[in-house]
């Protein structure tokens, strides 16, 4: 929370700026292209870039946590680190599911997803950022965009 006296030594037309950027809409709805990214069933690898083997097919036990967006796959790689770390020394070894898990998906799916998204982030900040919807949504943006 913040204090009176930190907000006093604040120039009252900083002010507006700060509350504004509290208030910036998140990049999901920047672009078509991050939700379906982050939630719709696809391939994260990207084999001419990343000499990745092809994806993994129904069946694979990667399969339902690799293959249904990026959302999906951070969460299934978070928590599959974190047992990783509870498990015992003598079960941490290259054999074990978990990090074959950690492994495989880290290295191939996981590095595609989070370039693709970086990608599609920075080819809507290059292009102008916000949209017409954010611009109409906020009074802290001109009423008019570049395109």
């Amino acid at each position: 929370m913040l204090d009176h006296r930190f907000l006093s030594q604040i120039p009252s037309s900083d002010i507006l700026s700060i509350f504004c950027q509290a208030l910036r809409p998140g990049s999901l709805y920047d672009s078509p292209h991050h939700e379906p990214l982050l939630f719709d069933h696809l391939c994260l690898r990207h084999p001419v870039q990343h000499r990745a083997p092809p994806c993994v097919a129904f069946g694979h036990p990667f399969y339902y946590r690799t293959m249904f967006g990026l959302d999906n796959l951070i969460k299934h790689y978070r928590e599959e680190c974190v047992l990783l770390a509870l498990e015992p020394d003598a079960q941490l070894t290259p054999a074990n599911p978990r990090f074959q898990f950690i492994w495989e998906s880290g290295k191939y799916d996981l590095r595609g997803g989070l370039r693709e998204n970086t990608h599609i982030y920075l080819e809507v900040r290059r292009r102008g950022a916000w949209g017409a919807a954010a611009a109409a949504a906020s009074p802290c943006l001109p009423a008019s965009l570049p395109p």
